[in-house]
């Protein structure tokens, strides 16, 4: 399906760009304002329970904020999506000076890569330890990232990639 919008003034743009995020919020495809992240959580919750022998994953309760997905296997997912470089942030862990041994948030993080017209390119899974091996610190956000290389993709288990 492609849809054109050559012909829409920038107020219809704008319009349509409102209600398709209102549509895709309706069917709980996207939560809220991060695009990519929801959108993110939804393709990895779904390719994970429509795949067999992938963990069955649910959504954990409202109040938690170190992980996207718990699997039926028992194990916590956090889930992050990107269609560059690095990930979004992970956020609650202590800085790199700060010398106390970090207690597990997760133990797994799925990494969603799109490509620039959001098409899924790959679905990986990091553990938690290659997850401290590889993270990197934003000092401006108090948080760390992971960058999204070949390096950092080669160690981590492929759940999915596109066929070229």
């Amino acid at each position: 399906m492609n849809i054109t919008f050559d012909g829409c003034s920038d107020a219809e743009l704008i319009t349509a760009h409102s209600g398709l995020l209102r549509e895709l919020r309706a069917r709980r495809i996207i939560k809220g304002n991060n695009f990519a992240g929801d959108l993110g959580e939804a393709v990895a919750i779904h390719h994970y329970n429509s795949t067999p022998g992938l963990p069955h994953l649910s959504k954990p309760p409202m109040e938690t904020s170190d992980f996207e997905a718990v699997g039926g296997n028992g194990k916590r997912y956090c889930i992050r999506a990107t269609s560059g470089p690095v990930t979004a942030s992970f956020f609650g862990l202590p800085a790199p000076d700060d010398y106390e041994a970090i207690p597990p948030k997760f133990d797994f993080v799925i990494i969603v890569k799109f490509d620039r017209d959001y098409a899924v390119q790959a679905i990986s899974e990091l553990t938690w330890n290659q997850f401290l091996a590889s993270k990197q610190w934003l000092p401006t956000q108090h948080a760390y990232i992971l960058p999204v290389s070949n390096k950092l993709l080669s160690g981590a288990k492929s759940v999915f990639t596109r066929p070229h």
